[in-house]
């Protein structure tokens, strides 16, 4: 297949840390992918350990053999911790032009290279976009519940929600968050996900999530993950598990990429903007909350799955997916309700099925496994 000379070449990096079978799993991956262009550098940036891991690491990475450019080995000389190792990463796009960051515990699909080279074609200069995701999330991470965004005509859509399981940036993503994060150093969390709040200090994440909702700026997220997650243990991560995993995008795409106005959004909640249109209400006096983690932000008009002491306007039913379709197709039932906060009225106890929300949710799962289900999640969280 023919080399395309004239795009931008975008620098892989690895970061890793004492977990030798991650990093050659990883490796492995990114040997097998398809790269439209020639000349791409990989940089494999390793943190610090005193141990026999960390030592086999580096002999990974230095004995790895890169056949499409320069490789690069950054072997640490002291423990930067996972925030300050991001970080470092994401300052390499003060040498290159832009970088694709990938963790070792994560495993791409061979496509994903020329997925992130169409991507930037597209919205390189668009001030709206604060990084490029490679994974696609079929879990909202903040409500432990199902995620699936709405299908459009574009095989791409927008989340205010940064990414860590694959993700792109270029000079211009990377610089606005970064000067953000050093001007800002007491950081107001109003509007951050409780649970995104509550991950700990080494994560750099939450910083970026934070920076996505106040400068109002969103990742590109595909429908069909380039990028899929192992959750090896860590140092985020205490028990080996499943969740994450995501159906890679294995073939060969020229992508429909829409431009901003048009394409479906996200909160950092897994919360659809543009249903104010469908509702007749102004977007800024409305709040989404399907999945009941908000508290209606100060918006007049609450559209949610709480019983809740105001005004009822409409009811809509819990049958299609996802279900931000039962209110855009009127759905009739009585487990989504849109309020008007402006008046206050006693509370009417509605009967809430909580066992059809769950069977919403999980479809077929049997008694037994709902146990076994419950009982791990008991050990990951005790651990």
């Amino acid at each position: 297949m023919m080399i395309e000379e004239s795009r931008t070449n975008i620098a892989v990096v690895v970061v890793t840390f004492n977990r030798p079978h991650s990093l050659n799993r990883l490796l492995s991956s990114i040997a097998q992918a398809y790269y439209p262009i020639s000349d791409i550098p990989l940089i494999i940036s390793i943190d610090y350990q005193d141990s026999e891991a960390h030592n086999e690491v580096v002999k990974i990475a230095e004995e790895f053999e890169w056949k499409y450019g320069e490789k690069r080995v950054i072997e640490h000389k002291e423990n930067l911790g996972l925030r300050k190792h991001i970080l470092s990463c994401g300052c390499l796009t003060e040498i290159y032009s832009a970088v694709i960051v990938l963790e070792d515990d994560i495993y791409v699909s061979r496509q994903y290279y020329d997925y992130t080279q169409q991507m930037l074609d597209v919205f390189v200069d668009d001030e709206h976009i604060a990084g490029i995701s490679l994974y696609s999330h079929a879990w909202n991470v903040n409500a432990n519940r199902p995620f699936m965004p709405e299908p459009s005509g574009y095989d791409v859509f927008l989340m205010q929600f940064a990414q860590s399981w694959g993700q792109c940036w270029n000079v211009r993503m990377w610089n606005g968050f970064y000067n953000w994060y050093k001007d800002n150093v007491s950081i107001d969390w109003d509007d951050v996900p409780i649970f995104v709040r509550n991950w700990p200090a080494t994560s750099w994440l939450k910083y970026h999530i934070c920076y996505t909702i106040k400068a109002d700026k969103y990742f590109v997220y595909p429908y069909f993950s380039l990028s899929t997650n192992f959750s090896d243990l860590g140092t985020h991560h205490k028990i080996c598990n499943t969740s994450y995993q995501i159906v890679l995008q294995s073939s060969p795409m020229q992508y429909r990429i829409p431009l901003f106005d048009v394409a479906v959004k996200y909160d950092a909640f897994f919360e659809r903007f543009g249903i104010a249109n469908i509702l007749g209400v102004k977007e800024a006096d409305l709040c989404v909350d399907l999945y009941g983690l908000k508290n209606g932000d100060g918006k007049r008009y609450l559209l949610t799955t709480k019983n809740l002491p105001f005004k009822l306007l409409e009811l809509y039913g819990l049958q299609l997916r996802p279900h931000e379709l039962n209110v855009i197709y009127k759905i009739i039932g009585n487990d989504i309700h849109l309020y008007d906060t402006a008046e206050n009225l006693p509370l009417k106890t509605r009967n809430k099925n909580n066992i059809k929300f769950l069977m919403y949710d999980y479809k077929n799962y049997s008694i037994r496994d709902l146990i076994r289900l419950i009982l791990f999640r008991i050990i990951n969280h005790k651990l």
